[in-house]
């Protein structure tokens, strides 16, 4: 059986790391943070599909550079009348129906957020592997955290938790566990 991987990305969620990273004027390089997130992917199988959840005013400015990372961008309004973001909503919705519909071993979430757990609990009925990959230490949620799942026995990191800290940083940082 491939260990194939559908990720699965809350844009707003990821970005937000600039915002609660401080990174420094200089230090920010996207490029090397998606060089260090295929790294941690590829590492556990192959991705199969790659799907960006974001706003349009979210996207704006990465758009060229995700669709040429393999995303598949899924562009979710806010609704003006109330404010609301569709976003969640429809990452949710679409997530259930490839965990239904769809042959994977792994799904990995772009998001901390504790509001996606009934997908990861979904996932995990049908016997689907979670990974995360997080924002900041601010945008995890402890039940996020918890649902992730350990490396496989064949990984060098086996035991651990199968979490990455998004870091679009021009150092490599060392990724440790959260606490």
């Amino acid at each position: 059986m491939s260990n194939n991987i559908v990720f699965v990305v809350d844009w707003s969620n990821l970005d937000r790391g600039q915002r609660d990273n401080f990174y420094k004027v200089g230090e920010y390089n996207k490029e090397a943070g998606f060089d260090g997130l295929d790294e941690f992917l590829f590492g556990i199988g192959k991705v199969t599909r790659r799907y960006m959840y974001t706003p349009l005013h979210d996207v704006y400015g990465h758009f060229e550079f995700l669709r040429d990372r393999g995303f598949t961008i899924v562009l979710c309004p806010i609704i003006a009348s109330t404010s609301t973001d569709t976003t969640d909503a429809k990452l949710m919705q679409d997530v259930l129906d490839l965990i239904e519909n769809y042959n994977m071993q792994y799904l990995c979430i772009g998001s901390g957020d504790g509001h996606f757990m009934p997908i990861l609990e979904a996932a995990k009925q049908k016997g689907i592997k979670v990974a995360v990959v997080y924002g900041s230490e601010r945008s995890l949620s402890r039940q996020i955290r918890e649902m992730a799942d350990e490396y496989p026995k064949n990984h060098p990191k086996a035991g651990e938790k199968m979490l990455h800290l998004f870091s679009p940083t021009n150092k490599k940082f060392e990724q440790q566990q959260p606490g």
